[in-house]
């Protein structure tokens, strides 16, 4: 890696006061992507503000949102409308969406580990990634906060790792800029608005909603009676695809997660 370089729309310097809902971010993380597409569209405007410039010295830009395995995160939705909207801004360059895949899952709520916990948890994800570049690229890592950096440092290991050279941006909605502030502050942020799962049904029912992971766990690691109240009115698309994404993160091997996915089976089986 040559040289990177961070930005953000927002640093966070204050626990009590900063320039963003946090009952906007909490719908967001949890499927608003309405909310991520405004995200994504700030994001844009205050980056090209600073790096227009810098960026339309290469060939070609490469981003990446968040890594997922089949399920992607929150900052997808942000990262799409980053992406139409550097297209209209900057026409005649070539941008291109990629993945960083991850193997690794847990059922930890990350948002409430210190700094120590969550870089010790997250070290043991493995992150993989097409390194089919020649050099002139400029990729562009896109996530929706940055609490401790563990991700940004896992990435930078996965680059090094895999002798990638590019120059990179690390691009995020919000920075927290305090050290003073724990790490457990990007929970206050999480649960905002969704404060238990029913909670979630007003997303869910917007025609803005897209699935993500966080979405998916909470719904399966709530308790057997919060889950059944929840389930019990939502239509068979819903659930069903609701069991195919966890299927396919592999959530079905999660002890946490078994009792209410073998429900999700069951209730498909008796639609």
């Amino acid at each position: 890696m040559k040289n990177f370089k961070t930005h953000a729309t927002h640093y966070i310097t204050s626990s009590s006061n900063f320039n963003f809902s946090k009952k906007d971010y909490s719908k967001f993380k949890f499927g608003d992507s309405k909310i991520g597409e405004d995200y994504g569209k700030d994001l844009l405007e205050s980056f090209l503000i600073n790096f227009k410039n810098t960026i339309c010295k290469y060939q070609k830009i490469v981003l990446f949102s968040s890594p997922y395995h089949f399920i992607p995160t929150a900052t997808l939705s942000m990262v799409d409308s980053f992406k139409k909207n550097l297209q209209k801004k900057i026409p005649d360059k070539k941008i291109e969406l990629r993945k960083i895949n991850r193997t690794t899952t847990y059922s930890v709520d990350y948002g409430e580990l210190s700094a120590k916990e969550r870089l010790k948890l997250i070290s043991n994800d493995i992150f993989k990634i097409n390194e089919n570049f020649n050099g002139d690229e400029i990729l562009i890592f896109i996530d929706d906060i940055k609490i401790t950096g563990s991700h940004e440092f896992v990435i930078k290991r996965m680059l090094k790792n895999y002798k990638i050279k590019n120059d990179c941006f690390f691009l995020y909605h919000a920075i927290l800029d305090n050290q003073k502030i724990k790490p457990d502050f990007e929970n206050y942020l999480n649960y905002g608005y969704v404060k238990n799962i029913l909670d979630l049904n007003s997303i869910i029912n917007s025609k803005q909603f897209k699935i993500n992971t966080r979405t998916v766990k909470f719904i399966l690691n709530s308790n057997s009676i919060e889950f059944e109240n929840f389930i019990k009115n939502k239509e068979k698309n819903f659930i069903k695809n609701l069991y195919l994404n966890a299927l396919n993160n592999n959530y079905d091997k999660i002890s946490d997660y078994k009792k209410n996915f073998h429900k999700l089976g069951n209730l498909i089986l008796k639609q």
